[in-house]
This record gives structure tokens, sequence and C-alpha cells, in this order.
């Protein structure tokens, strides 16, 4: 194993930790843990679930960054949620 991908909440602030004891083994890890962060949010970044996106003026950008609604995702308010980029209809967002 080379790397190791960590989801989660604020219990993976073990991170920082776990890298410095597998660092010396070649293993990076990528810590994608939010605290406070609700499951599906998190499913929601991994693409496991997708959330329904709805967006300003019912336009999808080209390119580039769009403020959207999400349903299917419990909302706790932006400091809850850890931003992610992905796809709609093929746009890069």
């Amino acid at each position: 194993m080379t790397s190791m991908v960590l989801w989660g909440s604020s219990s993976l602030g073990i991170g920082t930790a776990l890298q410095a004891e597998l660092s010396p083994l070649g293993v990076t890890i990528n810590n994608e843990g939010k605290g406070s962060e609700f499951a599906t949010g998190t499913a929601a970044r991994m693409g496991s679930v997708p959330a329904r996106l709805t967006f300003a003026n019912d336009t999808i950008p080209a390119s580039g960054s769009a403020l959207v609604t999400a349903d299917g995702i419990e909302d706790m308010g932006a400091p809850y949620v850890k931003p992610f980029h992905g796809t709609v209809s093929g746009a890069p967002m």
C-alpha cells in the first residue's frame, strides 16, 4: 500500500499523527475528513450519493465555480460542509 484516503468527521483529526507513523513506510495519506459534517455530505463528496443541485437563475456556467443549493444533504451551514469539485452536465465546477 502506498496511499490511503481517510473519510469521516472530526474523528479523523488523527490523520496528522497517522501520516507521521506511515510516512517512513512510504505511505501517503489524503485526509478528506471534515468535523461536524454529516454522512450524507461525505457521501456526496465521494460521489456515492449525488446531491440534487439547484443553480442560481437555473443556469449552469460553462466552467468555474458556482453557488448552488443542494438537496439531500443535511444543512448545518457553510462552516460544516467541506467544499468539493465535480462536474455537472460535463461542465467542471
